[in-house]
C-alpha cells in the first residue's frame, strides 16, 4: 500500500496514520544512514582538498619512470676487470704518494728525536756547569 500524498508531493504531507510503522521505520534508518554517508562523504572530501594541494608535486612524482635493466654475470665481470685496469694505475701512485709521504715522516720522526736529546744534553750540560759555578763562587 502507498501512502497517499498531499498535492504538494512532499514527504512532510504524509498521512502517518496510514502508513504501517516498519516502514516509518525503515525510512527513519534510510535517513539516518543517507545523513551519516553524507557527513562521511564531507570528511572525505574535506581530506581530498587538504592532501591534493600538492598534487603538482605529487604528479611529478608519478611520473617518474624507473627502468631496470638486466645484466648478465659475465658483463659484470668484464665491467669490474675494465674498471680495475683503469683504477690500478691511479691507485699505485697514490699508493707510491703516501710510501714517499710516509719516507718524510719517519725522517721528520728521527729529526725531533735527534732535537730533543739535543735539547736535553743542553740542559742537562747547563745545570752542571750551574752547579759548579756556583761551587767556585
Amino acid at each position: 500500500m502507498s501512502p497517499r500524498m498531499n498535492e504538494m508531493n512532499d514527504i512532510r504531507f504524509i498521512d502517518t496514520s496510514q502508513v504501517p510503522r516498519t516502514y516509518i521505520q525503515s525510512l527513519e534508518q534510510c535517513v539516518y544512514r543517507l545523513q551519516d554517508s553524507s557527513s562521511k562523504l564531507q570528511n572525505t572530501l574535506f581530506n581530498l582538498k587538504s592532501n591534493s594541494r600538492d598534487f603538482s608535486r605529487i604528479k611529478k612524482l608519478l611520473d617518474c619512470q624507473r627502468v631496470y635493466e638486466l645484466v648478465t654475470e659475465p658483463e659484470i665481470r668484464d665491467t669490474q676487470s675494465s674498471l680495475a685496469v683503469q683504477i690500478e694505475p691511479r691507485i699505485n701512485v697514490l699508493l707510491s704518494k703516501a710510501e714517499e709521504m710516509l719516507q718524510e715522516l719517519i725522517i721528520r720522526e728521527n729529526e725531533l728525536q735527534e732535537e730533543v736529546i739535543y735539547i736535553y744534553r743542553y740542559i742537562y750540560f747547563s745545570i752542571r756547569m750551574i752547579k759548579i759555578y756556583n761551587l767556585f763562587f
